[in-house]
């Protein structure tokens, strides 16, 4: 039953094609990385330049940093697949 289930793909179920490769992976880490460190970026200066402080600031600059994060990310997947 076992052989069944593995049989025709390399992880279970998952078609041999869908698995992404060593260097696709490096490239999502480091896209999150960068998203991530843009966002934080710029909430640090969202959260200061309005004369935050302490607890409220860093709530704020991690509120901001979320957000400016997932647009970023978002829009480099629709840049990307408009090349495809």
């Amino acid at each position: 039953m076992a052989d069944l289930y593995w049989r025709g793909s390399s992880f279970g179920n998952i078609p041999a094609s869908r698995v992404p490769s060593v260097l696709s992976l490096i490239l999502y880490l480091f896209a999150i990385v960068a998203c991530g460190g843009f966002g934080a970026l710029v909430g640090w200066a969202v959260a200061g330049g309005i004369g935050l402080e302490g607890t409220p600031m860093a709530l704020v600059a991690a509120l901001v940093a979320m957000l400016v994060a997932a647009i970023a990310w978002v829009a480099g997947a629709a840049l990307l697949s408009r090349r495809r």
